[in-house]
C-alpha cells in the first residue's frame, strides 16, 4: 500500500499499452471515480469496473466495501461489492501491508501455495471481477469460484515459475 497517490496512479492503467477492452482499474477516491469511468468510456474500453474501496484501497476490498462503477459499452452501473457476500472475514488490513520487496515475495508465495489467508482472499476476488468483465462467468460468485479452482490447480504458481525462468534469460 503506497502512502503518495500521484497522477501516475490515474495514467497507468488509462495508457495501457497493451489495449485490452476489459480492465479492472483501482482509484485512490470516489471522487474521480466518474471522470475515470468516462475517460475509460472515450478509450472505447468494452468492459471495465472503476474501484476504490471504503477502507481506501484502489482495489476491491475483502476488509469493506468496495464502490464500483461499472462500464458495460457506453453505460455505467454503480454497485457496491460486500466482501462478507464472498468471504468469512476476520482478517484486518494490517495483515497485507508489506515493508519490504521480501515480505511481498512471501504474501505472494502464500497466494501462488494457496494458503488461506487476506492476500489469497484479496487477489482471489480481484482475479475475480477479472473473469467477470471477461465473460467467462455471469456473475462475481461464479467468477470466484473459478479462480479458486484454477488456483488450487497450482497452475498460477506454474505460471509464475515460468514467468521467472523466462525473465532469467533477460539479464
Amino acid at each position: 500500500i503506497a502512502p503518495d497517490k500521484t497522477i501516475f496512479n490515474l495514467l497507468g492503467p488509462l495508457t495501457n499499452p497493451a489495449g485490452s477492452n476489459i480492465q479492472l482499474i483501482g482509484v485512490y477516491s470516489t471522487d474521480i471515480m466518474q471522470i475515470v469511468a468516462e475517460t475509460v468510456i472515450n478509450l472505447g474500453i468494452k468492459r471495465a469496473m472503476i474501484v476504490h474501496s471504503y477502507d481506501g484501497l484502489d482495489e476491491i476490498s475483502i476488509f469493506e466495501k468496495t464502490h464500483v462503477l461499472e462500464i458495460i459499452g457506453p453505460s455505467i452501473k454503480q454497485y457496491d461489492i460486500n466482501p462478507n457476500d464472498y468471504f468469512e472475514n476476520k482478517d484486518k488490513i494490517n495483515d497485507i501491508i508489506v515493508s519490504s520487496t521480501k515480505d511481498s515475495l512471501e504474501l505472494m508465495n502464500l497466494v501462488f501455495d494457496n494458503i488461506d489467508g487476506p492476500m489469497t482472499k484479496i487477489s482471489l476476488i480481484n482475479a475475480a471481477a477479472l473473469v467477470y468483465l471477461s465473460g467467462i462467468e455471469d456473475n462475481m460468485g461464479d467468477a470466484l469460484k473459478c479462480c479458486k479452482e484454477v488456483l488450487a490447480s497450482k497452475k498460477v504458481k506454474q505460471r509464475f515459475s515460468d514467468l521467472i525462468e523466462l525473465t532469467k534469460n533477460f539479464e
